[in-house]
């Protein structure tokens, strides 16, 4: 994977973390760990996104809806504007509107959303990484 363009890579991540199988993921905590096996987080992401995956999730509310429905959600990530944080050489500070589409087993759409993502990228010298990723 391409570590030179922190925006791309921040779409990347973003479209990864937030991406969902019903059929396949036993909760949101699936697509975070498929973001850190694309092997662009720091190690102090990955780790925590490790953890965060042993942490038994009962499977309640929208994502049980959402599974009696076979469905999936699909993330497309826009970068927006950061709000004016200053961009180093080492630090990039992407914004990214994300529009997460759910479709049952048939392909009918069943619902939408818009969020907004905020991702910290910090390059120590072999190519960008995710430090963090954080719902606004």
């Amino acid at each position: 994977m391409d570590t030179d363009d922190p925006g791309e890579l921040g779409r990347t991540v973003v479209e990864t973390w937030f991406s969902y199988d019903t059929r396949t993921d036993a909760n949101r905590n699936d697509a975070p760990v498929r973001a850190a096996e694309l092997g662009v987080l720091t190690a102090e992401l990955n780790a925590q996104v490790r953890a965060d995956a042993e942490i038994p999730v009962k499977a309640t509310g929208e994502w049980a809806q959402w599974a009696s429905q076979g469905a999936t959600v699909t993330a497309v990530a826009v970068e927006v504007p950061n709000q004016g944080q200053a961009n180093t050489a080492t630090r990039y500070h992407g914004m990214y509107e994300v529009t997460s589409t759910v479709t049952d087993s048939s392909g009918t759409e069943i619902g939408s959303d818009v969020q907004y993502v905020a991702v910290v990228l910090t390059d120590d010298g072999d190519g960008w990484r995710v430090s963090s990723v954080t719902t606004l």
